[in-house]
């Protein structure tokens, strides 16, 4: 099904950061949102041209309703905060964020982009979201900042 207005994905803006935490907080967790925060403020003061990080919102109906983008550790490429409203979920648009991202990871020459998230129950539909498109777990471990049995999942890029 698909939304009922068109959408658009665009690079995230300083003004749409209070419904993007708003969007962390509610579909992954309060401490991820308040992280965010400072990693944002850190992402705007950077100057384009040094950031090893993109982050796109999608914008419906002038409402920001998803998030999400990429960031570089070493030769690695990694899925920053990924986040749907509830209300618009199963609509095509999660799907079609990462789609953008992986365009985007690609044309800076990646062949894998990696994901983490958790195991816990709660989390059992984002796995199924990553896991119908491509991506593989590599590894579970215990992260002492977030919920313990994080997974690591791997999505080969052709």
């Amino acid at each position: 099904m698909a939304p009922s207005q068109p959408y658009k994905i665009r690079p995230i803006e300083p003004d749409d950061l209070p419904k993007v935490i708003e969007l962390i907080a509610s579909a992954i967790s309060s401490a991820d949102a308040e992280f965010a925060r400072s990693i944002f403020a850190y992402y705007f003061r950077e100057g384009r041209s040094k950031r090893q990080a993109e982050y796109y919102v999608v914008e419906l109906g002038g409402k920001v309703v998803g998030v999400s983008g990429f960031y570089r550790r070493g030769e690695a490429y990694w899925l920053g905060w990924f986040a749907v409203s509830e209300e618009y979920r199963k609509l095509g648009i999660g799907s079609a964020l990462l789609e953008r991202v992986e365009e985007e990871v690609k044309a800076r020459g990646a062949r894998e982009l990696y994901v983490y998230t958790s195991s816990l129950p709660k989390f059992e539909g984002t796995r199924e979201f990553y896991r119908r498109r491509g991506f593989e777990e590599v590894c579970e471990v215990d992260h002492p900042r977030w919920e313990r049995d994080m997974l690591f999942l791997r999505k080969r890029l052709s």
